[in-house]
């Protein structure tokens, strides 16, 4: 999703400290989908809320699975 709207993406690893000195994390996985973390042993990332990136990756995502999903 992330190529589709705009955002470039690069798999590598980063520190704990690269994280929590990020603007923005979130968690992505088949049953997780994507979910924000706000905070990580206390300290806030970001502003401690869910990101505009990650709100957006997440609005794109379920987009798509409303649009895919099959009629009841």
């Amino acid at each position: 999703v992330a190529p589709v709207i705009g955002f470039s993406v690069t798999e590598r690893a980063v520190s704990l400290e690269e994280v929590r000195d990020a603007d923005e994390v979130f968690l992505t996985g088949t049953a997780a989908e994507i979910i924000g973390v706000s905070c990580i042993d206390g300290q806030d990332v970001g502003c401690g809320k869910v990101g505009p990136t990650t709100a957006r990756l997440n609005e794109e995502f379920r987009r798509r699975v409303r649009s895919d999903a099959p009629e009841d």
